[in-house]
């Protein structure tokens, strides 16, 4: 996403939270030309925006996913239950049927998921699909679907997140000192496989059981939907 137009959705949300007088006055990293600076003043706040990626060919396999996945986008869902499908972060590939695939998980969704018992169930060579899953089944709770992508914790991913985080903080800590409340943006795309809970715990795996102290406060921005960007404080 745009990274001005994500900075100033930023800054309108906390101005409304806030209830306070917030606009951005200055892009710094236009107007300095020498240095590598931060993305927004506004007001007391001095912005720096990032995209991370948490494990290796994060984006591509992303776009793969949604891909597979597109028959949910603006559909209502026909269902009476709670949904939510598991299914491994490498399990969509190049030379796979894609269309195929999202035909299969489409009829499993709004078809083949209505027959299946309360609780985890694990799904193996259903047709079309050249993978297993696991579905988590509850009638009792508000219906919706989510999808999750599983991968090991035990990824070397947390070295190359601490390094991609410190380049940032590096460039707010001169604004820090000029009494600046700095913010860190992480923005992510991927509903599938991040959200701010699995934010939290990387960076805390990242950074030796704590979130970062050098920065005043850290915000994770959801953007895997244009038109409904979520924000989420996590420091």
């Amino acid at each position: 996403m745009n990274d001005k137009y994500l900075i100033r959705k930023l800054v309108d949300h906390i101005r409304e939270s806030e209830n306070i007088d917030l606009e951005i006055s200055r892009w710094p990293d236009e107007e300095n030309r020498i240095t590598s600076d931060i993305d927004a003043i506004a007001g007391k706040y001095a912005v720096e925006h990032t995209s991370v990626d948490f494990l290796s060919n994060q984006r591509r396999n992303s776009a793969w996913f949604r891909n597979i996945f597109k028959f949910l986008e603006g559909r209502e869902f026909d269902i009476s239950y709670r949904l939510r499908i598991i299914i491994p972060y490498d399990a969509i590939r190049k030379g796979q049927d894609w269309n195929a695939i999202s035909a299969s998980l489409n009829r499993f969704v709004f078809e083949d998921s209505k027959v299946l018992p309360d609780g985890k169930s694990n799904i193996d060579n259903h047709s079309g699909v050249p993978f297993s899953f696991t579905v988590d089944k509850d009638s009792n709770r508000h219906p919706y679907i989510s999808i999750v992508r599983s991968y090991s914790s035990e990824s070397d991913s947390n070295a190359d997140l601490k390094e991609q985080i410190d380049s940032k903080l590096t460039k707010l800590e001169d604004y820090a000192s000029k009494g600046y409340l700095t913010v860190l943006l992480i923005e992510s795309n991927d509903f599938m496989l991040i959200n701010e809970y699995v934010l939290i715990d990387a960076l805390k795996d990242a950074y030796e059981g704590n979130l970062p102290i050098n920065v005043s406060q850290i915000w994770y921005g959801d953007t895997s939907f244009k038109n409904d960007i979520i924000f989420s404080r996590i420091k």
